[in-house]
């Protein structure tokens, strides 16, 4: 499972990724349990299920060969779950909150369990939608990128 999440979240509202990649050889139902501090919703629990994905078979030198690094990235993005969620809390937060998330199989286990932090400026610092948009952008392309390393 790999997560972004910007260190700061703008007047009150931040996007987190989750990218998880199912090595099991099978598919399988998960869920992905999202719990953020004080934010709404505290807790968010999403049940899909998880195509299987292939792991590459040897790295990929990145001074080389573009069209194969592509294609690794592609088929890597193709065989995960992908989500992106908004997140909010209220504007009487602000400060470092942490953001808790789970990935659990159907069956009650959890399998990771990571706590990853945002700083809340409530009101300050506004940005566009616009301006939003190619942060989260960014965010999925450094994701993608540590797939290559």
């Amino acid at each position: 499972m790999d997560l972004e999440i910007p260190p700061l979240a703008s007047e009150g509202q931040t996007d987190l990724i989750v990218m998880v990649h199912n090595f099991s050889r099978k598919e399988r139902i998960i869920e992905i349990e999202i719990i953020s501090a004080e934010g709404a919703p505290t807790t968010q629990v999403i049940r899909l299920q998880s195509p299987t994905s292939k792991r590459l078979r040897s790295s990929i030198d990145l001074g080389e060969g573009d069209e194969d690094l592509v294609n690794a990235l592609t088929e890597k993005l193709d065989n995960c779950v992908t989500l992106w969620v908004g997140l909010a809390w209220p504007n009487t937060v602000s400060g470092s909150r942490p953001v808790q998330i789970n990935l659990n199989l159907d069956t009650g286990e959890t399998l990771i369990s990571t706590v990853v932090n945002t700083a809340i400026s409530a009101g300050a610092h506004a940005e566009s939608a616009g301006n939003k948009m190619i942060d989260a952008a960014s965010s999925v392309r450094e994701l993608a990128l540590s797939f290559a390393e």
